[in-house]
């Protein structure tokens, strides 16, 4: 395992954040389902056409493509997730690749599927927000089209974009205006609880997540309310982004997020060393701003983690809600696999 870097390349920070900028190659939206569908609207999938994406995916990400009415067609992933194989289909105009985790996809097969089928590369980049690969390109930067979601890195409740990175397109329409909805209740205890942290230097953390799964349950009925199937069919919205995002990710401090996130995923790999869980990632290579601590585990043993999660201040639950409007094969890492969410 790599150590926190003792200097960071406070230059590479500035680079991602000027990246995510207002430019004519982004659009900014409430969720990353938006940004794909805006990509796919832009390669100009038509019905009938299809967007191959892995099995291994949220169900959510499968709306998008049914409202462009194109069909989803899916390739499995190993342990690794990595792909199994790829299939060839002349309907197949679009492919998703995904970063999980935070950690790089391996683009090398995927891009000579795309150039041998002339098809369009989408890099899923919703969980790797600030990470670079080992030749130190921006994740998110490395297709035709890259959708990053913020809210997952970051204390926001909505914020995603689509980035443009190939001449080959451009994207449909201009940015959209945002929206003025206000904060929700716990989107605004959560960033009190942070402010107070970084005032007083103390650690309120799991007591403001105690307090934010009570205010959930209470209303919904759920301390993590599961995605209902609606969501497989249909995106929510609005598609707006919200008011506060670019002036968010201006003022990230990257580096420290980086370190944090690095910091938490070396303690809980040598914590959870002994307990027989198997980890996702051998390495965590510089480069990398973990999304969380991914790992692999039958649910008798994954629940005394989310206990040591959850005392530490974080979320742990079973990845992802599988689609069930396409085939998912019954390999057991599909069902087994879990993480302990690095959000405050």
């Amino acid at each position: 395992m790599h150590k926190v870097p003792k200097e960071i390349d406070f230059s590479l920070e500035k680079k991602i954040l000027s990246l995510y900028s207002e430019s004519d190659n982004i659009r900014f939206f409430s969720l990353g389902r938006h940004a794909i569908k805006a990509a796919i609207t832009s390669i100009g999938i038509k019905k009938g056409d299809a967007v191959l994406l892995p099995s291994f995916i949220c169900k959510e990400v499968l709306a998008s493509i049914y409202e462009c009415e194109a069909q989803p067609m899916v390739y499995d992933l190993n342990k690794d997730l990595q792909p199994i194989s790829l299939p060839i289909n002349n309907k197949i105009k679009a492919l998703i690749a995904v970063n999980y985790f935070g950690f790089p996809q391996n683009l090398t097969i995927f891009k000579q599927y795309c150039t041998e089928n002339d098809v369009a590369l989408i890099e899923d980049n919703a969980h790797s927000f600030l990470s670079v690969d080992s030749s130190g390109q921006i994740l998110g930067t490395r297709g035709d089209f890259g959708i990053t979601s913020y809210r997952k890195i970051l204390p926001i409740r909505e914020g995603a974009s689509l980035l443009l990175n190939s001449k080959k397109y451009h994207i449909e329409g201009g940015q959209l205006p945002s929206n003025l909805t206000s904060s929700s209740k716990i989107q605004k205890i959560r960033s009190l609880i942070q402010w107070v942290e970084r005032r007083a230097g103390i650690r309120l953390t799991p007591t403001g997540k105690a307090l934010i799964r009570k205010i959930r349950k209470v209303s919904s009925g759920y301390e993590i309310k599961p995605s209902g199937d609606e969501f497989e069919l249909a995106t929510p919205q609005p598609e707006n982004p919200p008011s506060y995002l670019r002036r968010c990710i201006k003022y990230t401090d990257a580096g420290l997020e980086i370190a944090r996130r690095r910091s938490l995923y070396i303690k809980f790999h040598a914590q959870l060393s002994s307990t027989g869980i198997e980890s996702v990632f051998n390495a965590l290579n510089e480069g990398i701003c973990p999304y969380g601590y991914p790992f692999y585990a039958d649910d008798d043993v994954a629940a005394e983690i989310v206990k040591i999660a959850r005392g530490e201040g974080y979320d742990c639950f079973k990845w992802p809600e599988l689609p069930s409007t396409v085939p998912v094969p019954s390999q057991p890492h599909y069902h087994q696999l879990w993480v302990i969410n690095f959000l405050c």
